[in-house]
């Protein structure tokens, strides 16, 4: 994919993402959580769809939670713990 591809690709994520933040956003707003914890949330969830999954190869959030869950698994395995001292 070359660079002005890429920047589409990206555009559209991004684009995605931001309408996927904002259902989010409603749903913790109607779930009555304070606004600090709100923001908080949105601040972690917007980092890795707009931040991370961009920067780990334009991946939209269905191809990065499958990314996350995977690496959450490596990174709780008796393995990782030794390697990592965790």
């Amino acid at each position: 994919m070359d660079y002005e591809q890429y920047t589409k690709t990206c555009q559209t994520i991004q684009k995605t993402n931001n309408r996927l933040l904002q259902l989010f956003e409603e749903d913790l707003v109607k779930s009555g959580l304070k606004e600090k914890t709100i923001n908080r949330h949105l601040s972690n969830v917007d980092f890795f769809l707009n931040e991370f999954l961009i920067r780990a190869g334009a991946l939209p959030m269905e191809e990065g939670i499958s990314m996350a869950e995977y690496h959450d698994l490596i990174r709780k395995s008796p393995a990782s713990r030794c390697l990592c001292g965790v």
